[in-house]
């Protein structure tokens, strides 16, 4: 059932820099959100963080919080890029590319996808891939799964990227997604379709200096390809500042509310992505940059400058309800 009122205002969040920085909460943050939820702001956390299953990530975000997260309300980097290919490759095998083979099993489960099987389960099936793997017979003997891949979808950055890079670029460089111990046929132009989830070459983590992600690995992927086949690789990504993105968020609101409010605030801290995304995202949207993450510099970022800059979640949440009361006057 539609709500009869959209709210004016909408808070789309990202999480690592804004809420916490290396899982640990930024002082504030919490108080920020019950500024929002209090005032009837409906907030959506949208995270170029992927790779987990919404249920995990959504129970995190509860506990560091210290309240009620529902699960729709979170868009992970992977949300769109799940949902929107499921009819496309319903019967197609599909490799997953990530970092705990569980969560990657979790997340095509929860989006429906029923034939699928993970970067590890295939190199465990056919380690004479992997130069450094010693054959046993126990992995000899054990069943193959003989179905071509269809798709490559990367949730994230994987746990190895030498599997990774060896295995990936052998299906992308292949004519049929077909490979044996025999090899495979080589195709003259790419036939094999790869999805990224997020874009982000680094992110803020426990460390002092931020460290690399789904965009390196993709960028590192590129690269060999390119040096193999003398071609471009193609591959459409997802996460911010991609359109799919906002689109997504857009197409949740609308379906809630029957409409969209006047304006929606995006809150991130990174400008390469946050605020890149959102200043491209359309009339409605606003973006603000935080310095808690990402961004440390001065009054705004010199390349992709946000519409609000403030210190942190806490300070963007009075700014937003100081601008929710002068368009109540």
């Amino acid at each position: 059932p539609l709500m009869a009122v959209p709210p004016r205002f909408c808070i789309v969040c990202d999480i690592d820099g804004v809420i916490w920085s290396g899982g640990k909460l930024i002082e504030g943050s919490d108080e920020a959100i019950r500024n929002f939820t209090s005032n009837s702001i409906e907030v959506l956390y949208v995270t170029n963080s992927g790779g987990h299953a919404t249920k995990h990530k959504v129970e995190k975000l509860s506990s560091v919080l210290q309240q009620e997260i529902e699960e729709e309300k979170l868009v992970a980097s992977h949300t769109a890029m799940m949902a929107l290919n499921k009819q496309r490759f319903a019967d197609t095998l599909v490799l997953l590319v990530g970092d705990k083979e569980e969560d990657c099993c979790h997340i095509a489960e929860e989006f429906g996808y029923t034939k699928f099987i993970t970067l590890q389960e295939y190199v465990r099936q056919r380690p004479y891939l992997i130069p450094a793997i010693h054959e046993s017979s126990e992995t000899l003997q054990q069943t193959i799964t003989t179905e071509p891949i269809g798709a490559i979808f990367v949730l994230r950055e994987p746990h190895n990227w030498y599997h990774a890079i060896q295995v990936v670029t052998d299906l992308l460089r292949s004519e049929d997604g077909v490979i044996t111990r025999e090899g495979f046929s080589i195709a003259e132009r790419q036939k094999m379709p790869i999805f990224f989830a997020n874009p982000d070459f680094d992110y803020p983590a426990n460390f002092a200096v931020p460290r690399l992600t789904s965009g390196a690995f993709h960028f590192a992927l590129s690269q060999l390809y390119q040096h193999y086949t003398g071609l471009q690789l193609e591959c459409t990504m997802y996460g911010k500042p991609m359109h799919t993105t906002y689109a997504y968020v857009e197409e949740y609101l609308r379906s809630k509310y029957g409409s969209l409010p006047e304006m929606i605030f995006a809150i991130g801290d990174n400008p390469l992505s946050d605020i890149k995304g959102a200043n491209a995202a359309g009339s409605i949207w606003r973006s603000v940059l935080v310095r808690t993450g990402c961004f440390k510099g001065g009054e705004n970022d010199e390349h992709n400058p946000a519409h609000y800059v403030t210190d942190n979640l806490l300070s963007a949440s009075e700014l937003i309800l100081s601008l929710n009361k002068e368009r109540s006057l």
